[in-house]
């Protein structure tokens, strides 16, 4: 009854029944398998489902079949679980080519999308890259009566007419790119960029270290410069169509500039980049190419399959899933696990034992989701028996076999569809990118099978802006950022850290003076669950091959396991990270996907010590961001639904200049009320309002962040109070789902902060994760750190606590 489960056909030339071999039997089986056991036992642990399952015929696969039942699209940035989240659907197209942008949401939302669904499938953050809305692409045509703009008929979903949604011309090229990817090719992209790369677009997107503003594409006729190849003539020719296409009113674009421009950005055939004048344009250029170029064939992807079959002896059953590592000389393979014995009441293999049965060596042992995947969830040691891990996957090397650059584990090869072919999954295009010289270099490229439910175009980590700092504080039961258990200032500042892994939400409360929530015994637990809730991790973790440990510390937290089985069973240890459930219970959760943590600080902060106060547990409070936009009349520059709301701040009284009426220019928090005064002439005086006052820096110091002109204007303030929501604030939740214009190098800075005697009030968008959502307590957060002019929050209303 045994045999079945230890032998599969690729070892049944070797073994017919679980018995001691004789001598001359191990001499014979050695020479032709090098896959017996020391002991003399025929249970060969690479045959022991070297080969799971056995009996079934096919080719030696990386990643196992996904049936069309089981087809996911990606998801966008909102990631809400809706039929309208996902990317490149009929309804994503339809944003993008048919969906009338001047349109409220409410009129064309259920059918055609709502107003900038299809930049949320641009990988982050390239759709702030891409697009900079710096000027209006034309006035309102909608009919206007007396209850204001009317919406217009809608297109019929098939239509083009919008093609492109009125923005930047190279967002639009972008996105038919991927579309053409995800339908043509089965493919969809993901960006991971080094730290000089992010950095490189955060300077892109502030206008800072040479990417300067003004530099619209208007007035330097981007759609010529930016391709690399064009002569002088040619940009007279073009810059004549741009002029025609923003007189163009009522069908927004002229279609032969839009053409011709688009035509331009996509030829990324032997691009020049020194031809190209702009900083700006060169990146934006490059960043094109190199995702253009993404599913360029890398090779044989049999190579790689070739030499795992090499190293296991061409033992290998073709029915199961095989890992193969760069240069083909070592390989990834699940034996039969957890029943991984020379003989049931023996002890367990480890991956050590599993390796030298082959005559190989092991490299490293990594736990996966699943037997037919090879990325790793949960470090493991090669030295460590599996337990209950039966996703347990061990790689073996051939240490003294020679890396072939042309073996490689995940080449891109993708399928071309012809006509009436349909995907029966995706793939994940990762691109490794850099910059050198000003331009967007693609390093490693690797392809992975979508991941079902979990593939979704992330914008939640990239932080713009980087400044941390403690403030100083009234009491020790305040915090820089965060709040106290009960308002007791002997428990720490807790912070709910949104859509990261466990490795970057622990990076991330590390730098801000924290770690993720260490939590010792039950009552520890179902506290900081009545406090914070449910749905959110913790700091306790397998820190590999089952040694559980607190986050930051890396206290061993044996005890507080036992303990924790005690009260909630042990199933929750499953996947080596734990969140609180639901029902008063804990939950598994994989450590390398997005999740929401609880970080508790570890600082002292003694600011505010000359006033006798001084905390502990704090944590550094990130800069945050914020916008401010203005029009004169932004009913005509603006859709339907978003002209008559605009205005939901008014400058502060000392920038007021107009008599005529009274403004809410002023707040007293202590009240919590407006204060109304009327503007006078003197104030011009105080204009121009300089970069320096609001945060700029260098350059951009002593450039005018608003002139006297612009104080009769309406005004949108928005704001976030973490790094992280600056993206989603400025690119996301304004440029494209209200199509607001004005570039974030001229509307926008880092430090909320420097909102203090610029504006009166201001609504908060609090991360990356999603729009506005800010809790109540941020309204104390925004006040403390414009004390100086006290700024309202408009829309913290989130009962939230952490």
């Amino acid at each position: 009854s045994l045999a079945p489960r230890f032998c599969s056909q690729a070892c049944s030339p070797f073994t017919s029944a679980m018995v001691p071999a004789t001598e001359e039997q191990q001499k014979g089986w050695r020479a032709g398998s090098k896959l017996l056991l020391g002991s003399g036992l025929v249970a060969a642990a690479l045959c022991s489902r070297l080969l799971v399952g056995g009996g079934a015929t096919g080719t030696a696969r990386f990643l196992s079949d996904r049936g069309p039942g089981q087809r996911q699209l990606l998801a966008n940035t909102d990631r809400s679980g809706g039929e309208e989240d996902l990317c490149f659907s009929a309804q994503n197209k339809a944003s993008y080519f048919a969906r009338n942008p001047w349109n409220s949401d409410g009129s064309e939302g259920g059918t055609h999308g709502h107003r900038g669904d299809w930049a949320k499938c641009l990988p982050s953050p390239s759709f702030a890259v891409m697009c900079e809305h710096g000027i209006s692409h034309g006035l309102n045509p909608s009919e206007l009566t007396e209850d204001g703009f009317q919406d217009s008929p809608s297109e019929l979903l098939n239509s083009t007419r919008w093609r492109g949604q009125m923005h930047d011309v190279p967002a639009g090229v972008l996105y038919e790119t991927l579309l053409d990817f995800h339908e043509k090719h089965c493919a969809h992209l993901q960006l991971n960029l080094s730290a000089d790369l992010r950095q490189a677009f955060s300077y892109y997107m502030l206008g800072m270290d040479g990417f300067a503003r003004p530099e619209t594409e208007h007035q330097t006729h981007m759609h010529i410069m930016e391709s690399g190849h064009e002569h002088e003539g040619q940009t007279r020719r073009m810059q004549q169509q741009d002029d025609m296409q923003h007189m163009h009113q009522e069908d927004g674009h002229s279609r032969s500039a839009h053409q011709a421009r688009a035509a331009a950005f996509r030829n990324c055939t032997g691009v020049n980049y020194s031809a190209i004048p702009s900083k700006r344009m060169k990146l934006r250029k490059s960043l094109y190419c190199a995702m253009a170029s993404a599913l360029e064939q890398q090779g044989d992807p049999a190579l790689a399959y070739e030499a795992c079959e090499d190293l296991y002896h061409h033992g290998v059953d073709p029915s199961h899933t095989l890992c193969p590592e760069d240069g083909g000389a070592s390989c990834g393979y699940f034996p039969d696990l957890p029943t991984m014995h020379q003989w049931p009441t023996q002890p367990q293999l480890s991956c050590v034992d599993f390796c030298s049965n082959a005559g190989l060596q092991c490299t490293k042992a990594e736990v996966t989701r699943s037997r037919s995947s090879c990325e790793p969830v949960r470090e493991w040691s090669c030295e460590t028996p599996p337990g209950d891990q039966y996703n347990l996957k061990c790689v073996c090397a051939n240490t003294s076999k020679a890396l072939d650059s042309s073996v490689l584990a995940r080449p891109v090869h993708v399928p071309t569809l012809g006509e009436g072919e349909t995907c029966p999954d995706y793939k994940r295009i990762v691109l490794n990118l850099d910059v050198r010289d000003g331009v967007v270099q693609v390093g490693h490229q690797e392809q992975f099978d979508e991941r079902v439910y979990d593939d979704f175009n992330e914008a939640s980590s990239y932080e713009i802006c980087d400044g941390m700092e403690q403030v100083p504080l009234d009491s020790p039961q305040e915090c820089s950022y965060g709040r106290r258990m009960g308002g007791d200032a002997s428990k720490p500042c807790l912070w709910r850290i949104e859509q990261r892994t466990f490795d970057e939400a622990s990076d991330m409360c590390a730098a801000r003076g924290g770690r993720l929530a260490n939590v010792r015994s039950v009552d520890e637990v179902e506290e900081l669950r009545a406090f914070a809730g449910s749905w959110v991790g913790l700091g306790l973790h397998d820190a590999g091959s089952g040694r559980w440990q607190l986050d930051g510390s890396g206290e061993d937290a044996s005890e507080t396991i036992e303990a924790l089985d005690a009260q909630y069973g042990g199933h929750w240890k499953w996947s080596g990270c734990v969140r609180l459930h639901g029902d008063d219970q804990l939950g598994w959760i994989w450590c390398t996907e997005k999740h929401n943590w609880i970080c508790e600080g570890t600082l002292e902060n003694r600011l505010s010590e000359e006033a006798g106060v001084v905390a502990a547990g704090d944590l550094r409070a990130d800069e945050g961001a914020f916008c401010l936009w203005h029009y004169l009349e932004p009913r005509q520059e603006l859709p339907n639904d978003e002209g008559a709301g605009f205005s939901n701040t008014d400058l502060a009284c000392p920038l007021q200049v107009s008599s005529e009426q009274t403004f809410r220019c002023a707040y007293n928090p202590e009240e919590d009320q407006l204060l109304r005064e009327h503007g006078h002439h003197d104030n011009k005086a105080n204009y121009p309002v300089l970069g320096a006052s609001i945060g700029w820096t260098g350059d951009k110091a002593n450039e005018t962040f608003l002139a006297d002109g612009d104080a009769y204007h309406k005004f949108h303030c928005h704001f976030s109070p973490e790094n992280s929501g600056f993206l989603r604030m400025y690119a996301l939740q304004h440029m494209f789902e209200r199509s607001y214009v004005g570039a974030a190098k001229g509307t926008c800075g880092c430090g909320y902060k420097h909102l203090a005697g610029l504006v009166s009030r201001c609504d908060c968008t609090r991360s990356g994760q999603g729009d506005n959502n800010c809790a109540v307590w941020h309204r104390q957060t925004l006040v403390r750190a414009t004390s100086s002019s006290p700024v309202k929050c408009n829309n913290c209303n989130s009962n939230s606590n952490v």
